[in-house]
């Protein structure tokens, strides 16, 4: 079941609503599905297949990607202290 066109309609009203122009691409917000969700209103909305699946991914990605870290570096310090990934 998909929320239809009614549905869409409706997320895209909400990310506009009250603003007379489109708000800058912001990766602390947009570029986390977690948060992207959260401002645009969209977390409440039943059958919402694309914020489902995007959090099952967002989640495995997430654990992958913290694994792999751990596993290759020591802590935060070493992280930090490599040029290359700052």
């Amino acid at each position: 079941m998909s929320i239809g066109v009614k549905g869409m309609v409706e997320i895209i009203r909400r990310k506009f609503e009250g603003s007379e122009t489109v708000t800058p691409w912001r990766l602390n917000v947009e570029g986390d599905i977690e948060n992207d969700i959260i401002a645009r209103g969209v977390e409440d909305i039943p059958n919402y297949v694309y914020r489902d699946d995007a959090l099952d991914v967002f989640k495995l990605i997430k654990k992958y990607v913290t694994k792999a870290v751990e596993v290759t570096y020591e802590g935060r310090r070493d992280i930090f202290s490599r040029k290359r990934l700052i």
